[in-house]
């Protein structure tokens, strides 16, 4: 006697299981595709004993359910509407962007952003001008009759400043040592300890000792103590020269630069004013800042 049911009806999460009553749940194994069963059509012959005439089952291998015994496969159909919408949806948002684009594009502010703006309107930028050469041994210029240590490299280039508060050459060419044997002098191009010792009547010894800083070789702009018509220095302090950036008294200056007042006061007796009472150097001048009788520093 045959099965009451049809042997290859099951579940399409579950082959060994389906539902006892007509429903779209149910669909054949010995098709394909695992096709689903039409309601009809499961109850007249899959779920009783009418299936032993269905010709899937008659079949010896998997065929196609007739067109009278499918059903649509909802799983698919589903599969597919929810990918066809999404894709349309990705469309018309696509269509939206690019028309919001090209109305946009018509628009003033949209050409401003992506118009090349006139040549008239970009103002020139120029960096300031920082530059730095060592001298090269090709300027060795050794003076007459000097020992090998006073013997100075010419230097060859030049600092460009353009910053504020830097030596300025004219300032430095009218300033001259408060001392009256003691210059303040700015090196220019050409410029070595041999020249500038035959130029003053001292020896190259003599101007590196009196300046307590002091680059070998020496660098045009360079501010430098050069003691005139002297040639042993024993007797005086080294120096730096420093140009007064504003009003200030002499107490003062002598506490920011942690030097002696006496020793100040002596070597820039004539540019020293009093201001009530209080003795004062006025701005743009140039001092002498006495130091320690020590070795140079580098």
């Amino acid at each position: 006697m045959p099965a009451p049911n049809c042997p290859y009806l099951g579940l399409r999460a579950d082959r060994e299981s389906f539902v006892a009553y007509p429903s779209l749940m149910n669909c054949c194994y010995h098709t394909r595709n695992t096709a689903f069963i039409n309601l009809d059509y499961q109850e007249g012959t899959c779920l009783g004993e009418a299936y032993v005439r269905c010709p899937v089952y008659q079949s010896q291998k998997r065929g196609r359910l007739p067109r009278v015994a499918a059903a649509p496969d909802y799983v698919r159909q589903h599969f597919l509407s929810y990918w066809s919408m999404r894709i349309l949806l990705s469309l018309m948002a696509i269509l939206a962007a690019g028309a919001l684009f090209w109305v946009l594009s018509s628009s003033t502010l949209l050409q401003s952003w992506f118009s090349k703006p006139d040549p008239g309107d970009i103002v020139a930028y120029t960096a300031p001008t920082y530059e730095y050469s060592i001298p090269t041994v090709e300027g060795y210029m050794p003076g007459a009759g000097g020992t090998g240590e006073n013997l100075t490299p010419q230097p060859t280039e030049t600092f460009l400043w353009n910053t504020d508060g830097t030596p300025n050459i004219a300032d430095t060419e009218k300033a001259m040592a408060n001392h009256p044997r003691l210059k303040i002098y700015q090196v220019k191009n050409g410029d070595n300890l041999d020249a500038l010792a035959t130029k003053f009547q001292t020896t190259p010894r003599a101007i590196i000792d009196i300046n307590y800083t002091i680059r070998i070789p020496l660098f045009v702009d360079e501010v430098i103590i050069v003691p005139e018509g002297i040639t042993d220095i024993r007797s005086f302090p080294r120096f730096e020269a420093r140009k007064i950036q504003q009003r200030s008294p002499v107490a003062e200056i002598c506490r920011i630069n942690a030097c002696s007042i006496e020793q100040f006061q002596q070597y820039n007796e004539s540019i020293i004013i009093t201001v009530d009472e209080v003795p004062t150097v006025l701005e743009g001048i140039w001092v002498l800042i006495p130091r320690p009788n020590a070795a140079n520093q580098p």
